[in-house]
């Protein structure tokens, strides 16, 4: 596994997980009445929309020519596709399918982060097992 693709998903997938987190914080900040949180909310929507497509193209590399996993790939690609739904749903004030959304890709960003940050982290499969064993 290249060294530089898997450390640049590392990075990405960890600066995507906290753009996300920010979303959240900005939203509670908005709904307790600072109203200038919402512009922040939404500016940095474009910052997590963004670090999707990036962690989504890193995700690629890293399974097609990098012979990691596939699944990452699939991973970053349903949250690619579900942070449009999720601004575009914002933007039409229709709550009951932000939250929710914003909720699975919360949950998707920390997932992701912490697998990748596993020791096992870029090592094949057949030596992952072997370690895991020890």
């Amino acid at each position: 596994m290249a060294w530089p693709i898997r450390w640049a998903l590392r990075i990405v997938i960890t600066a995507h997980m906290l753009a996300v987190f920010v979303q959240a914080v900005f939203a509670g900040r908005f709904l307790s009445g600072d109203f200038e949180m919402l512009r922040l909310h939404f500016i940095n929507s474009q910052v997590v929309g963004a670090l999707g497509l990036a962690e989504t193209a890193l995700a690629i590399l890293y399974w097609r020519p990098g012979r990691g996993r596939g699944w990452p790939a699939l991973a970053c690609l349903a949250v690619s596709i579900a942070e449009p739904l999720q601004i575009a749903s914002g933007l039409l004030r229709v709550i009951g399918v932000h939250v929710p959304l914003a909720v699975a890709v919360f949950a998707a960003s920390v997932l992701l982060t912490l697998w990748a940050w596993r020791p096992t982290f870029g090592v094949r499969r057949s030596t992952a097992a072997s370690e895991e064993r020890r």
